[in-house]
């Protein structure tokens, strides 16, 4: 069973979650009619912060603001395979060579 070190979860924290959709997802993010929000194409209980990258989906009461927990819980990606993925993707955590 794979695993994840600490190091590789604090390092896919980092990404906020409107970092990560407006990077990866771009089509997703539709403009609010808030201001310096946006809510997500498919799902218009979703609304984010542009600013904060604080997410609420109202619809399921749940929210965060990191990229890894929008993935575990808006996308459903399993959690040691969305750490592996946001590790991929930033730039702040390297892999050490075996």
């Amino acid at each position: 069973m794979p695993r994840v070190s600490k190091e590789q979860i604090n390092a896919a924290n980092q990404m906020t979650a409107i970092e990560f959709l407006r990077r990866y997802r771009p089509n997703s993010l539709v403009k609010s009619s808030a201001r310096g929000e946006y809510q997500l194409a498919e799902h218009d209980s979703f609304k984010i912060n542009g600013e904060s990258s604080v997410w609420h989906w109202k619809s399921r009461d749940i929210g965060g603001k990191s990229a890894l927990k929008y993935l575990i819980y808006v996308e459903g990606v399993p959690f040691v395979e969305a750490v592996q993925l946001l590790c991929e993707e930033s730039p702040t955590y390297i892999p050490v060579q075996a």
